[in-house]
């Protein structure tokens, strides 16, 4: 849009309209509703809601917005069912765009926006009888979400949060009946509070005859803090 007068002339872009739906798109009847500790290194989690018909599919934007809860902007990659919140959110409220596919179209509502972003920055105070410690990080933490076998190939699907991104050790140690346990090692490089990854390796054919394989990963961070174990069985037929 331009505008002329007599000392000149100027031009401004307009504010982008809202998601443009389909005409016959399904109707949302309870609107998605974020969850989760609004703090860097939590993570969030956005609803389906729920929708007339019953949707096929969905897709999924996260985005940043004011402490109101206005002026959203998408935020770059962030299209899962959770996110990990991170230093450029603090001072921020999130939501999450919520599109909702059947065949005969696609409807976009905003969820409910997430209280206001604040950082980590609590710690606590460890006296012994020699020093008093200020612990300023916490232990990274996982989630197993998948172990699938592909031909000779493991795949493990994870998830790993932590407080101080940066290199995260993974250990993998698998256990299984009448077999001498097997450890793999892995490095993951964490550039925000929590991401997920997929990795796959092949383990010695111990490992690759019927019966039950229990696969347990452990983190660790650059302070050598150790997550909790977690583990995931599968069975190879």
């Amino acid at each position: 849009m331009s505008a002329t007068n007599a000392d000149g002339k100027a031009s401004a872009t307009s504010e982008p309209s809202d998601v443009v739906d389909s005409k016959d798109g399904p109707k949302n009847t309870v609107r998605p509703a974020v969850s989760g500790t609004a703090r860097v290194g939590e993570e969030l989690t956005v609803s389906n809601g729920t929708w007339t018909p019953t949707p096929t599919s969905f897709r999924r934007i996260w985005q940043r917005c004011d402490t109101s809860g206005e002026d959203c902007r998408n935020i770059s990659g962030a299209t899962g069912r959770t996110y990990g919140v991170r230093t450029a959110d603090v001072d921020h409220r999130l939501r999450a765009l919520v599109t909702a596919i059947t065949a005969a179209g696609v409807s976009t509502v905003a969820s409910s926006p997430s209280a206001v972003v604040v950082g980590n920055t609590s710690t606590s105070t460890v006296t012994t009888t020699t020093s008093t410690t200020l612990q300023g990080n916490r232990a990274p933490r996982l989630r197993f979400i998948s172990l699938r076998w592909f031909g000779r190939n493991l795949y493990a699907h994870f998830r790993v949060c932590d407080d101080d991104p940066g290199r995260i050790g993974i250990t993998a140690r698998h256990n299984k009946a009448r077999s001498l346990p097997y450890t793999k090692r892995m490095t993951v490089a964490l550039s925000f509070g929590c991401q997920t990854y997929t990795r796959h390796w092949a383990p010695p054919v111990r490992f690759r005859r019927s019966g039950v394989l229990v696969v347990q990963l452990r983190g660790s961070d650059s302070g050598h803090r150790l997550s909790t174990v977690v583990r995931r069985s599968i069975r190879h037929r």
